[in-house]
């Protein structure tokens, strides 16, 4: 079940999609009430000296679960109890990472309580190229 929601891969449209500065906690915005799923969406370009190279998403904690896309591939999920706290990093082989642009697309729960979101917990968000170790930012402006 490696592909999953065509709202992962980079043709899908989402140019209606109001955006959001992450990291955030989503009842810091207009959000603030609201209990459930929301997806959010980032294209980033990639330098060609990343493409096929194994690299590392790093998004911090998550409030409460996510489901983590690259390209409509799934890289990892945190899908347990109580690891709202737990920061998000997920290995993506070098075979997914093909393509110039990468979409990065997460699911994200928030089960209820206080809280919600990619909110970071004090941890930069951001890609790693494992053979470089050059970094490229995640924060900023996000569609959901």
């Amino acid at each position: 079940d490696l592909h999953d929601s065509e709202l992962c891969k980079s043709k899908y449209d989402d140019s209606n999609w109001p955006s959001m500065n992450l990291p955030i906690n989503w009842e810091k915005t207009s959000l603030w009430q609201f209990n459930g799923f929301i997806w959010f969406r980032k294209n980033i370009e990639l330098p060609e000296s990343w493409i096929g190279k194994e690299i590392t998403v790093e998004l911090g904690a998550i409030d409460d679960y996510d489901v983590t896309y690259i390209n409509g591939i799934r890289i990892g999920a945190t899908e347990e109890l109580k690891k709202w706290k737990d920061n998000r990093v997920y290995k993506v082989k070098a075979e997914v990472n093909d393509n110039k642009i990468l979409t990065l697309a997460v699911r994200v729960h928030d089960s209820g309580g206080v809280g919600g979101g990619i909110y970071g917990g004090g941890f930069k968000m951001r890609l790693i190229n494992a053979d470089s170790g050059e970094e490229i930012p995640l924060g900023g402006d996000w569609k959901y």
